[in-house]
């Protein structure tokens, strides 16, 4: 009881600001004009990657006959969402591990919520990232969520958004290459342009 006493009276930045030793190295790593928005401490990580991923370090488990690898965080992982992407850091005793995802690389970001804990499940690019928050952290999971959330579908508006600079031609290529249509419907309208 009484840890659950001194969970409790800890203060909210221990969760929200990042550590000092975490920040240099991350500063680091951030490209040009890439600006830190958002932080929040787990209490766990894990990922799981498809055959196609690789390994990541740390304790790694899973079946070699599904090509599935499952890695533990150690130390506290942070969640950290730039202005530019989705950065996961493990900070343990002598390891630092970063991965890195842009927001038009995740699939799906979902909060599951129970009594005791929140998990935020990230999907994208074959890996499937699961990470658990304190349930008095409720709030600040869901607005990570929400924010994530917010970048990807920013991040798909943009691509689809893209000017293709008013030339009908160029528009064509455009949605050729998205594959939009096919290389007939491309001849066909090209040739309706003329």
């Amino acid at each position: 009881m009484e840890n659950d006493d001194s969970e409790q009276n800890e203060p909210l930045s221990r969760f929200t600001t990042l550590p000092e030793r975490i920040s240099v190295r991350l500063h680091k790593q951030l490209m040009p004009g890439e600006t830190i928005e958002f932080t929040l401490r787990s209490v766990v990580g894990s990922h799981t990657e498809g055959g196609f991923g690789g390994v990541k370090p740390g304790f790694s488990f899973g079946s070699a006959r599904s090509g599935h690898v499952q890695n533990d965080q150690m130390g506290h992982p942070w969640l950290i969402i730039t202005n530019q992407r989705l950065i996961l850091v493990s900070k343990g005793l002598i390891s630092f591990e970063t991965r890195t995802f842009r927001f038009d690389q995740i699939n799906s970001v979902e909060l599951q919520q129970g009594v005791l804990s929140d998990k935020l499940l990230i999907q994208g690019m074959g890996v499937r990232e699961v990470w658990e928050f304190r349930r008095k952290l409720r709030e600040l999971s869901e607005k990570g969520a929400k924010y994530i959330q917010d970048k990807i579908n920013k991040s798909m508006g943009d691509k689809n958004s893209q000017p293709s600079g008013g030339d009908p031609m160029n528009e064509l290529k455009v949605r050729l290459a998205k594959g939009e249509i096919t290389m007939d419907e491309f001849n066909t309208l090209k040739d309706a342009l003329k």
